[in-house]
């Protein structure tokens, strides 16, 4: 007992604060009202103090609120109202009106179905009459939603709807279009076999640069992913076997072009192993992502690219000079695999850069914020920008070259797309 007592008191100031932890757990699951309110009073005055910037949307939410109610009278409304506040939209530029609302019933404040169900009245009585020659509700609903129809779908995708009614003969404004999946996969790039292989031997083409196993037009989110599968798990296989394979002429070791990639390959590897420097390579691959993501991502500006081009060139020298990479060069050394990609991220995402500052418009996904249509749409210029750009890498310091060749549209010439 005694040395019970003696081994309580010399840890008792260890078991103090456990009453007080367990009150707090006790209190964590319970949840007080109290302690809730408290919670969010914090987040409401934390709100006040800095709150969420407004950024506009394309989006507009008509709201059914008490002062509405007030003015119209209660719910529902005549549908003549609804036909109304269509119109409206239709006339502020509405490109697409969704309800939540389902009109499974008929109205009944149509005039004909109020003297229907009125008792009291006589059949030959004129009210009826009168009644009856009033608009139905319904109708008036209907035509204004009618009004949104051909012109509103033409003028969004005319184009669109030509193209398909010349290939199968049917009108898709009155017979519903036949959508197969399949055409999705064809619908440009170069075409590739299983291995990614196009039709020039040892030419691979990844992403939405083929078709075939994917569509060159294909979603942004599909893009992505097909671009990280083709680059990490397709192609590491299918080029090593290719090589493997044969079929190409000797190279002696004590060639010229040999021994210069050789020598500047470990002059790069050994600068890296030494460099011994404080920041790692995923604080530097994390800082270019973001600077990508913020600056290059599916929309730009002027501002925003060149402030992404003055970094990069920061960062770049950073990089070479601060990164650290453990290990040797002996061995498996995944660290020293993930510089030297970083390495080229660096590179390759200033030429994305580049390019995206160079295309003065904006075309499908990739929207510069300063070529744009006064509804928010991509705005394009196909005069000055109707061409495939490929860039020379020309070194090491030295700025890459860009290369054009020009688009001819013949047959189906582009026109301005609205995809709202």
């Amino acid at each position: 007992m005694k040395l019970f007592r003696r081994y309580l008191y010399r840890h008792l100031h260890h078991l103090v604060p456990l009453p007080i932890l367990a009150a707090a757990f006790i209190g964590w699951l319970a949840e007080p009202a109290m302690l809730a309110q408290f919670r969010l009073n914090v987040f409401d005055e934390y709100i006040r103090l800095r709150p969420r910037q407004y950024a506009p949307t394309p989006v507009r939410i008509i709201d059914i609120d008490d002062d509405s109610l007030q003015r119209f009278g209660q719910w529902p409304w005549p549908r003549t109202l609804l036909a109304q506040l269509v119109d409206r939209l239709n006339e502020m530029g509405a490109a697409v009106i969704a309800s939540d609302l389902l009109f499974i019933d008929p109205d009944r404040t149509t005039p004909s179905r109020i003297i229907e169900h009125t008792k009291d009245i006589a059949p030959d009585d004129p009210l009826v009459a009168r009644f009856k020659a009033m608009p139905d509700h319904d109708q008036v609903f209907a035509d204004a939603i009618k009004r949104l129809g051909l012109p509103a779908i033409e003028a969004s995708y005319g184009n669109l709807f030509d193209m398909y009614e010349r290939i199968t003969a049917e009108n898709p404004y009155e017979v519903p279009m036949r959508i197969y999946p399949a055409i999705h996969y064809t619908m440009g790039g170069l075409w590739v076999d299983y291995d990614l292989q196009s039709t020039i031997p040892g030419l691979f083409v990844i992403g939405e640069a083929n078709f075939s196993d994917h569509g060159a037009n294909r979603l942004g989110a599909s893009a992505l992913m097909q671009g990280l599968a083709d680059g990490y798990f397709v192609l590491p296989s299918t080029i090593n076997d290719y090589i493997a394979r044969g079929g190409f002429d000797d190279v002696a070791a004590d060639n010229p072009v040999v021994t210069q990639v050789e020598s500047e390959v470990t002059e790069r590897l050994e600068r890296l192993l030494s460099n011994n420097g404080d920041r790692t390579v995923d604080s530097f691959h994390r800082e270019l992502g973001t600077l990508m993501w913020e600056y290059c991502g599916m929309a730009r500006s002027e501002s925003g690219l060149r402030k992404a081009l003055e970094r990069i060139p920061e960062l770049r020298r950073e990089f070479w000079r601060s990164v650290k990479v453990p290990g040797t060069g002996e061995e498996l050394n995944q660290e020293l695999e993930k510089a030297n990609r970083v390495a080229d991220f660096l590179e390759f995402g200033e030429l994305l850069l580049l390019d995206a500052r160079a295309r003065e418009e904006s075309c499908g996904g990739h929207f510069r914020e300063e070529h744009q249509t006064s509804e928010g749409e991509a705005k394009r210029d196909d005069e000055h920008f109707s061409y495939v750009a490929a860039w020379e890498y020309r070194g090491d310091g030295k700025s890459p070259v860009l290369h054009k060749e020009n688009l001819d549209f013949t047959y189906v010439h582009p026109t301005q797309r609205s995809y709202t």
